[in-house]
Parts: C-alpha cells; sequence; structure tokens
C-alpha cells in the first residue's frame, strides 16, 4: 500500500477512536504515529444530535437515530454516505435485480413516467439519473430540457424498448447543454422514430449506446439525430438492424441534421454502424466542421441514390474510417471544402467515392475544392473515384485506387459527367487486373484545366491508362508529359530562339520548354536554337504559319545535332533533348 494512502486510512481510523473515548479529532490536530496499528474491532459510542456548531473539518460522529456516520467540512456536518456536490436519482425496472435502492420503480407499463420524474426532481440543480438493469416499457419520449443531466444506464442490460407505434424519439433533449446519454441499450422494436434525438444542444455526449430496430414515418429520421446542436461527441454507439425492409420509411444510422442553422463542430468517432436502410451516416447541409473519424459502416441496405455516408455541409473531415460492403455508393460527397483521408473504401456496390450534385432532396449541392488523400478503395463494383460535377477543383493525391470496377469498363478515376475542371489528380497508384475501363477517364471537353501528375497507373485491366477527352490537360509523369506554351514570333532569318530564355531586347521572353514558332515574315525563314538550361531539359517546338506556305527550317549544325535541317509546316511538331552541349532530335 503507498504511505499517502496508508496515512490517510490510519488518520481517519484515529478520528473514529479518539471521537468514541471523547476526544475529537480534526485536521488541525498533531498525530504522532509510529509502528504498526491493529484494530480488531471498532466500535461507536452512539449519539442522540450532532454537536453544535460543527466541529473542525474532519471530525466525525455517530448519530444513533438516524444510524449514519457524519463528517465535519468544517461549517456543517454531512453524512459520509452521500455524494457531496452531485445529485442522483435511482430508476428500477420493473424486472430488476434489487429495486429496494431505487427512488423510483416502474411497473412496465409507460415507464418514461417514472424516469421522467426523476429527471424533474434534478433539473434545478444538474445530476444524473441511474437506471438500473432491467427492460424499460417506453411508450413516449424521455425528456431533458435542463442542463447538466446524465442519463446513465448499467450498459446493454438496461434496455429501453419501445412499446408503442406512434412516431417519437425515444431520448428526446432540446434547449440543454452539458448532457451525457450512456450505456444504454435501445431497442425501436421497428417502429417509427428515433433513437436519441438532439434538439438545440451543445457540449454534450452520446456514448456507449446499443440501437437496433427503428424506423421513421413522416421524416427520415436516424437512430441518433442532431438537429441545431453544436459542439458534441458521438462515440462508441452501436447501430443495428434498422428496418430491413425496403420503402420510403427507414431511418438514418447517425444524422447530423440541416435544421434551420446546422449542426457543426461536432465529433462523431469509433461508433459501429451496420444493416441501415437508407444513409448510414448523413452530415446535412448546413452541418459544417465536423469530424468523423475511425467509424466501422459496413452492410448498409440502402435505396437507389443513397451511399453508406453522405457529406451535404461544407468544411467536413471524414478520416481514417471503415467503409466496407454496402449497397449503392461508399461516399457521396457533395459539400465544400471537404478532406476526405485515410478511409478504407471497400467492396461497395457503386463508386468507392462520388464527387457530383446532391439533387434537390439535398439542396442541389455540388462540391468544390475537396482533398480526397491517403484512402484505401478498393473491390468497388464501380470507379474507384467518380468527380461527375464540381464547382471548381479538387485535389485527388496518394489514393491507392486498386482493382475496382469487377470485369467491367469501369475507371480506376473518371472526370466527367457533369462540368468538372481544374482538378488536380497526382500521385495515385491504380492497378486493375481484369476490368476493360481506363486507369483515369477524362470524359468530355467539358472537363477542362485538369492537371496530371506522376500518377502509377499499371495491370492488365486497362483499355488505356489514360483516356482524354478534355480541354486543355496538362500532364507530368511517365505517360505523358505537357508543357505551358509560349509564342515567339520569327521576324527574319537567322532569328535565334532562347529555350532558356530572353532577359533582354525585343522580344522578352521566360524560360520555355514548349515553344509556338509564330512566322509573321511572310516568307519561309530559318532559326538558331539557343542552349538549353541543364542536362535533360526537353523543348517542343511548333510551327504556327497562317499562310500554310511559310515553313520555318531548324538548322542543324553547332548545338544542333538533328542529322540534317528540320523543315516545319504549319502545325508540325518537333521535340529535342538537351545533352548538355547539344540539342538532339527526339522526333523527325
Amino acid at each position: 500500500m503507498k504511505p499517502a494512502k496508508l496515512i490517510s486510512i490510519l488518520f481517519f481510523t484515529l478520528c473514529l477512536v479518539f471521537w468514541c473515548t471523547g476526544a475529537p479529532v480534526s485536521a488541525q490536530s498533531k498525530l504522532d504515529v509510529s509502528g504498526d496499528i491493529y484494530t480488531p474491532g471498532l466500535g461507536l459510542k452512539a449519539k442522540d444530535s450532532a454537536p453544535v456548531p460543527a466541529g473542525p473539518e474532519g471530525q466525525v460522529y455517530y448519530n444513533g437515530t438516524s444510524d449514519n456516520v457524519y463528517i465535519s467540512n468544517g461549517a456543517a456536518w454531512r453524512d459520509i454516505a452521500l455524494p457531496m456536490n452531485v445529485a442522483s436519482v435511482i430508476v428500477a425496472a420493473s424486472d430488476s435485480l434489487d429495486a429496494s435502492r431505487a427512488d423510483y420503480a416502474c411497473d412496465g407499463n409507460e415507464d418514461e413516467e417514472e424516469i421522467n420524474l426523476a429527471i424533474s426532481d434534478i433539473s434545478a440543480s444538474g445530476g444524473a439519473v441511474y437506471l438500473l438493469e432491467g427492460t424499460y416499457n417506453i411508450s413516449g419520449p424521455i425528456n431533458i430540457a435542463a442542463d447538466n443531466i446524465s442519463l446513465i444506464g448499467t450498459g446493454a442490460g438496461t434496455v429501453l424498448t419501445k412499446a408503442s407505434l406512434t412516431e417519437f424519439s425515444v431520448i428526446y433533449a432540446s434547449s440543454a447543454s452539458k448532457i451525457l446519454i450512456s450505456r444504454l441499450q435501445i431497442n425501436g422494436s421497428q417502429t417509427a422514430g428515433c433513437g436519441i434525438d438532439f434538439s438545440n444542444v451543445s457540449y454534450s455526449k452520446i456514448d456507449k449506446i446499443w440501437l437496433k430496430g427503428l424506423n421513421e414515418n413522416t421524416n427520415i429520421k436516424a437512430g441518433v439525430w442532431l438537429g441545431s446542436s453544436n459542439y458534441n461527441i458521438i462515440s462508441g454507439v452501436n447501430i443495428t438492424g434498422f428496418d430491413f425492409a425496403p420503402g420510403p420509411k427507414a431511418a438514418n444510422g447517425i444524422e447530423l441534421a440541416s435544421g434551420d442553422a446546422g449542426s457543426s463542430n461536432n465529433i462523431v468517432c469509433g461508433n459501429y454502424i451496420s444493416e441501415c436502410n437508407r444513409i448510414s451516416l448523413f452530415v446535412g447541409s448546413l452541418s459544417q466542421n465536423n469530424i468523423i473519424c475511425d467509424n466501422v459502416i459496413i452492410n448498409a441496405i440502402g435505396q437507389a441514390g443513397d451511399s453508406a455516408v453522405m457529406i451535404v455541409g461544407d468544411n467536413n473531415v471524414l478520416r481514417d474510417n471503415i467503409i466496407d460492403n454496402n449497397a449503392y455508393r461508399g461516399v457521396f460527397l457533395g459539400g465544400d471544402y471537404c478532406l476526405i483521408s485515410g478511409n478504407s473504401i471497400t467492396n461497395n456496390y457503386e463508386e468507392g467515392i462520388f464527387l457530383g450534385d446532391t439533387g434537390a432532396s439535398y439542396g442541389s449541392a455540388v462540391p468544390a475544392y475537396a482533398v480526397i488523400s491517403n484512402n484505401t478503395i478498393t473491390g468497388n463494383r464501380r470507379e474507384g473515384i467518380t468527380i461527375n460535377k464540381s464547382d471548381s477543383g479538387s485535389v485527388i493525391s496518394a489514393n491507392v485506387i486498386y482493382d475496382n470496377g469487377q470485369s467491367n469498363a469501369r475507371d480506376g478515376i473518371c472526370i466527367g459527367g457533369g462540368v468538372s475542371g481544374d482538378n488536380l489528380i497526382s500521385g495515385n497508384l491504380i492497378y486493375d487486373s481484369s476490368g476493360t475501363g481506363d486507369g483515369i477517364e477524362i470524359y468530355s471537353n467539358s472537363n477542362d484545366n485538369n492537371y496530371l501528375a506522376s500518377n502509377f497507373i499499371t495491370g492488365a485491366g486497362f483499355s488505356s491508362k489514360i483516356k482524354d477527352n478534355g480541354t486543355n490537360t496538362k500532364y507530368t509523369g511517365a505517360d505523358k508529359i505537357t508543357f505551358e506554351p509560349i509564342t515567339v514570333d520569327i521576324t527574319g532569318s537567322g532569328q535565334t530562339v532562347y529555350p532558356a530564355g530572353k532577359a533582354s531586347g525585343s522580344p522578352v521572353y521566360p524560360p520555355a520548354s514548349y515553344i509556338i514558332l509564330n512566322n509573321v515574315s511572310g516568307s519561309d525563314q530559318d532559326i538558331v536554337l539557343g542552349n538549353g538550361q541543364s542536362p535533360g531539359d526537353l523543348l517542343i517546338l511548333k510551327c504556327k504559319d497562317l499562310s500554310l506556305i511559310d515553313p520555318v527550317t531548324i538548322k542543324n549544325g553547332g548545338n544542333v545535332d538533328i542529322g540534317a535541317d528540320e523543315v516545319l509546316a504549319n502545325d508540325d511538331v518537333f521535340e529535342l533533348i538537351w545533352n548538355g552541349t547539344q540539342w538532339l532530335g527526339l522526333s523527325g
């Protein structure tokens, strides 16, 4: 035993001994304790009333009338068996093992009445309502409308069973803060309503809850529903079996609803959500700055157009989740400035990640400026990632996109359908062993100004590594290299063109690896090339001749070793590489 703890026990024992012998002991008393103290038995002499005023802090006495031991805090006597600062009420179910210690005992019919009375008892001061083990039959909402209230059970053995087909939320908290709901099981019995419904609730926590068998009626609600509720934590919630019959009346798993002002700055972490008949985790259009992390989201049944995870609001983070084997899409993103990172998105029936217009039912949101990085996206039945429509560019980087699309004509990454441009796609590993799609497909000329850099595309399952029908697509990488062109006017014979740039005279232009030779002289012209900057520099020369009869000739000799003069007519292209001393031809 630690010395400090031993001294505390000895001190309290001595307090009792000295009080019994008529010598009160206080915290101010000086004690000299040496050697071991052995107390085979200890008796207290009862007093019928407490000394008045209260003794020094730490003094104790035993009241024979109330059969309680009291301790002085220096100002008043407090029952030593009661907590000092927190009010608490105990509620027993009709089948609890020991209801004798409960303040309220339920009879198995409309048990929410006793629970609501217990909550009312502590509404003014705050405190905890403890629900003993057993089944509570709930026919109306358990209401929490005051701050600092905790509703705590014994774990999965405390079961709130929805006993009415009427639509209501089993636990409904409104206009309150610092609420704790913990260690309960809620059984919806396939009836309508929410398990836990927060409306205008803040700085609260839902933790270690088991939820199953909920449906919905007039509104699409959820197992856990937050409306206009901010700065809350949802963790350790286990949701299973939400209405197995597909149809319009089915619940989402966890929903951060739009409401009047959205539900923002919440953390949804470490939950298990399985077999939802709609969206397992939904973040509404006005819900922003939420973190959704470390959840397991699997086996959603869904309906057409659904996704396991749907994010419509802006500035949300989806990180380090497992999203597996869900009907329809894994993740649907419609919000701006969102981060999707570190997730395992596997074996879903449609796209792994889909960016697009959410449709009128969800506010017709279109994503912009998303970052999709470091995800593992494998075995999904359609594309790994699709950007169907976006307002502005997103970054798709460092993802592993492996064997999606099965044996069908599906792509690793698809930019297409709607207007999607200005996206950066870089550093992704894209592999397909048996499909017939493309590694990266840019679907149409409405998809413009996309930039592809250093993607590694491999496997036998691609018709082509990159299929580009877009406008002004730029590349760097082993498959294609594209440089921004500059135009140099050719005005006379023997003019020198400087790939390393020309800082003085006329014209002035920066270093360039793609130069359009614009012959404005009205006749055929020869040009000379200036030196490159460093070995390995590439140079693309393209002739532009509006007259179609006045070519430009690149002279062989000196620092140009191309075997013979190269004549470029309109739209001809010639490629060279600098070896440190000479330009060498790559095409002819």
